[in-house]
């Protein structure tokens, strides 16, 4: 999340996301990149937080955005 934060709206990739928050000399997978996204998602919802939001970009990665957007 406070990786994400850095640049709010910016795509990064999992291999982007790996290499900046867990240089990826140990065992980290992209499945560990999607469980961190799960649980951080998860913790958001259960205190009723709407924004900052983490999106998935099919195929490549994720972003944070801050702006409220319509569902």
């Amino acid at each position: 999340m406070e990786f994400l934060a850095t640049t709010p709206g910016r795509t990064f990739s999992v291999t982007q996301l790996l290499d900046q928050v867990w240089d990826r000399d140990g065992w980290q997978t992209p499945a560990t990149v999607a469980e961190h996204v799960y649980r951080v998602r998860r913790k958001l919802s259960a205190t009723g937080v709407r924004t900052p939001r983490i999106t998935t970009v099919r195929g490549f990665g994720y972003r944070l955005d801050i702006a409220a957007q319509d569902s």
